[in-house]
């Protein structure tokens, strides 16, 4: 399990560093990257996953603002900011429930 949370927050990494792979494969990536987060006791893992996902995140926010309103200032950065500060502040704190 954990070879496979390394691999994804790897290949998370070289989509966000790709032209746009990072947008396209947002919708299996960032469930992923929160439910890697949530099932890891490693906090240095959970704060990496969540970092990967906030940039993700933002990413596929500023691709959103720019097919819809285009290059609009201060729309074009603020709004990826904004979702990016977000994903990076709720993934760490997501855990996974103690069953009793």
């Amino acid at each position: 399990m954990r070879l496979a949370r390394g691999v994804l927050l790897g290949v998370a990494i070289f989509l966000l560093l790709s032209m746009g792979g990072a947008v396209v494969a947002a919708p299996v990536t960032l469930p992923l990257l929160v439910l890697a987060a949530r099932s890891t006791p490693s906090n240095g893992y959970r704060i990496a996953a969540a970092v990967v996902a906030g940039l993700t995140a933002a990413e596929v926010a500023w691709a959103v603002v720019y097919v819809t309103v285009g290059e609009q200032s201060p729309t074009i950065w603020l709004l990826p900011v904004l979702v990016g500060i977000a994903v990076l502040a709720l993934v760490p704190r997501l855990r996974r429930p103690v069953l009793a």
